[in-house]
């Protein structure tokens, strides 16, 4: 972390569903392609001369709000702001020139680190590597979840892997090794090593520091453990109805406005403070 701001509390936020929306959550209409690019990002102008950076087009297109990307960047000046997402690489470094507003990048359910030096980022191998010996049991467990029939993702993973939710079949929590964490994330699986997640992660960034007073923004039941070690909470308003509940009963913050509206205003209250 910079030097200046070592002192200010830290803003950790999560990614998809947090800064981050597909276009399933949000309505993206009169799209119309703009003539400015940011590295290989398309800036489109998609409604009263709004504007969102296209990140990824797939099976979802997804979209990071130009306001949210400034805020982002004009917030970074004054505190440290930390990523904490549950993507793999992969995802994380098509993304990565949208992302230097960020001190350091919490990836793969927290199992990985990218640390900002300057414009590059370079992955904090002293906490990655204490997850090796886990690769092993992590194939064998993912052999053994495809065999009873459910569609394991390891692409990109290094020491994580999720599973794809399959209609109303129950998740095999009961499956998951005494070893490996889990928590669920877009309404899939993730499973993860003992140790890793997102909010060790997060205290192992801010380990000369009181990562309690910290601010943590997300939106998913990944997010939950980081919202309660947090001094100031913040629940997206489109949070699942059981999130929101666990929020009121925490005495959580959640937003009235929901996905860009509500990170908007809650980054805009954040640097009035």
């Amino acid at each position: 972390m910079g030097e200046p701001r070592q002192s200010q509390s830290p803003v950790v936020c999560d990614l998809d569903g947090t800064l981050m929306y597909r276009n399933d959550q949000i309505s993206i209409t009169q799209i119309a392609r703009h003539d400015t690019l940011i590295g290989p990002t398309a800036i489109i102008e998609y409604c009263n001369r709004k504007y969102v950076a296209l990140l990824a087009q797939g099976v979802y297109d997804v979209y990071l709000c130009m306001d949210t990307w400034m805020m982002l960047h004009a917030l970074s000046r004054r505190r440290p702001v930390i990523c904490a997402t549950g993507s793999p690489q992969s995802t994380i470094e098509r993304r990565l020139h949208m992302l230097k507003f960020a001190d350091a990048i919490a990836f793969e359910t927290g199992a990985r680190i990218l640390l900002r030096q300057g414009e590059e980022f370079i992955e904090d191998v002293e906490w990655s590597s204490r997850f090796d010996q886990y690769r092993g049991a992590l194939d064998l467990l993912a052999q053994r979840l495809e065999l009873d029939g459910w569609q394991v993702d390891r692409a990109g993973r290094e020491y994580t892997l999720r599973v794809r939710q399959a209609g109303e079949r129950p998740m095999p929590l009961e499956c998951v090794p005494a070893q490996f964490c889990s928590s669920f994330n877009l309404g899939n699986l993730d499973i993860y090593p003992k140790g890793a997640g997102k909010l060790n992660a997060i205290h192992y960034l801010l380990r000369r520091s009181d990562s309690r007073a910290m601010t943590y923004i997300g939106d998913d039941e990944n997010d939950a453990q980081a919202l309660g070690d947090a001094a100031d909470p913040i629940l997206m308003g489109h949070a699942s109805v059981d999130l929101v509940r666990v929020a009121r009963e925490q005495g959580w913050r959640v937003t009235e406005q929901q996905h860009i509206e509500g990170i908007n205003r809650v980054l805009s209250e954040l640097l009035e403070k």
